[in-house]
């Protein structure tokens, strides 16, 4: 993520979480929380740095083919953005389900990275690159 000039991802500790659970969802698991959250933003600059990650992977980022976990995750990504007060019960069920406390706490915390990188984009006004 070296599109942020007003900072650094490395600042934001996005770069360690997303080392940290790359191993156990996997890299493109990653990407699609990253872009799934970027996209629920509406930051143009993160959606775009994600939406090519998946592109140049082949993926079709408007209908990826998807796990049951990384929907999960995507829709958690989701939530997180547009109703973070509201996220149902039964949802937190779900999570709970599919991952232990330490490790749903690890995701939420990277989202809360990808949260403030698209805050420093949008507020920032970081151009989208051509």
């Amino acid at each position: 993520m070296d599109f942020l000039p007003l900072t650094r991802a490395d600042d934001l500790g996005w770069r360690a979480l997303r080392d940290e659970i790359a191993p156990w969802i996997g890299e493109r698991a990653v990407t699609l929380f990253s872009y799934a959250i970027s996209d629920e933003y509406g930051s143009a600059v993160t959606t775009r740095y994600f939406r090519d990650i998946l592109t140049a992977a082949g993926d079709d980022p408007d209908h990826p083919q998807v796990t049951e976990t990384e929907q999960l995750i995507i829709d958690w990504g989701r939530l997180i953005v547009s109703n973070p007060r509201d996220i149902p019960q039964a949802f937190y069920a779900r999570l709970e389900g599919a991952f232990t406390p330490g490790r749903r706490l690890a995701l939420l915390s990277f989202a809360a990275r990808v949260v403030a990188i698209n805050l420093v984009n949008t507020v920032g006004r970081v151009p989208v690159d051509a």
